[in-house]
């Protein structure tokens, strides 16, 4: 009998996620089709069930099949989530919780070099996670925590009007996004699993960047109206206060936010022009004068993070040491020779 049951669970397994099409919960459809917070983690998973539906993935190679089952329940309550989704993207492997929370048993590859078991989880009303289960235990238990954040979306314009992309649009710290943690059970010892939620700066503002059709999307605990901000370094800027819930419109304008400019040099002085200044938060770059100089106009304090290329050691954001006792109005840039570098280079500074 073991040896048909093992028969019959790999026949599954081989069957990726066609064997469960059928078992799909009614929210599953509606969840691939809506828009997630960028950089989330439940827009990660979201992401790699689409992506293994339309190219249909296949399982890594692996000389050992093991299998494993999955228990998800309310951080809270400690009660079963019913229709919870397990994605082992790696794996090719996509499963639903019964009503006892229960998924699997099934059976895949482990590959050679890696024996990690990387598993997406998400319900409805709960945060998403990504965990790590172990081989060979009876059963991974996940305790989910509710998603009790508030959705602030919407969408920035451009001065003309037109959707805006590539806009860094910053909520302030007052909003937390603090990484609350799911917790993965291995034989009764809790271990803690990381979730991201977009880029946080040192002061604790949030920063996202908007879609191609200049939208937006994030969750946050927060009471009352938000001041939002938005930047598009050299194009314009934006503010306004909002509510959860209500949809924001943001309209671009050449005025407000603050200036950033200077001069970059080399290491003697010498201006270096033409050199590619690109911001990590937003679409906005240029090229530094024949003088060395460059400028940025709108821009948000929080959302700052210029990047001069890798003769520099290091990017212009707000806390960096390297420019910490600058005016940002009159900025000095140096390059760096690899042989000051220490670990940039080797012993020959190449």
């Amino acid at each position: 009998m073991k040896a048909l049951r093992i028969v019959g669970l790999v026949m599954i397994a081989a069957l990726g996620v066609d064997a469960q099409a059928a078992a799909r919960p009614a929210w599953f459809q509606g969840w691939l089709k809506e828009r997630q917070p960028e950089g989330s983690t439940e827009a990660d998973v979201r992401d790699a069930v689409r992506s293994h539906l339309a190219e249909g993935g296949q399982p890594q190679e692996g000389a050992l099949r093991i299998e494993v089952q999955f228990e998800v329940v309310d951080r809270e309550s400690g009660k079963p989530i019913a229709e919870a989704l397990f994605f082992l993207d790696a794996h090719a492997t996509l499963l639903f919780a019964d009503a006892k929370g229960h998924a699997g048993p099934t059976t895949v590859p482990l590959a050679d070099t890696d024996p990690s078991l990387w598993v997406w989880v998400y319900a409805p009303g709960y945060r998403a996670a990504l965990v790590a289960a172990r081989p060979f235990d009876d059963t991974t238990r996940v305790a989910l925590i509710p998603d009790t954040r508030r959705v602030f979306a919407g969408r920035v314009l451009g001065p003309d009007g037109q959707p805006a992309p590539g806009v860094a649009v910053v909520f302030p710290s007052t909003a937390t996004h603090e990484e609350v943690e799911p917790e993965v059970v291995y034989h009764g010892k809790a271990y803690r699993v990381d979730v991201e939620l977009a880029e946080a700066d040192d002061s604790g503002a949030l920063v996202v960047t908007t879609d191609d059709e200049g939208r937006f999307l994030v969750k946050l605990h927060a009471e009352g109206a938000l001041k939002v901000r938005a930047s598009l370094p050299n194009v314009g800027y934006a503010e306004l206060e909002s509510a959860p819930g209500a949809t924001l419109e943001l309209t671009l304008a050449p005025q407000g936010g603050i200036t950033v400019a200077g001069v970059v040099v080399a290491k003697d002085g010498t201006p270096i022009a033409g050199l590619e200044v690109s911001d990590e938060f937003s679409a906005a770059s240029l090229s530094t004068q024949a003088d060395g100089r460059f400028e940025f106009r709108y821009c948000i304090r929080e959302a700052v993070y210029f990047d001069f290329g890798e003769a520099f050691a290091e990017s212009l954001y707000w806390g960096a040491s390297a420019y910490q006792d600058q005016n940002w109005s009159s900025l000095r840039v140096v390059e760096e020779e690899l042989q000051d570098r220490g670990e940039w280079g080797d012993e020959d500074g190449k």
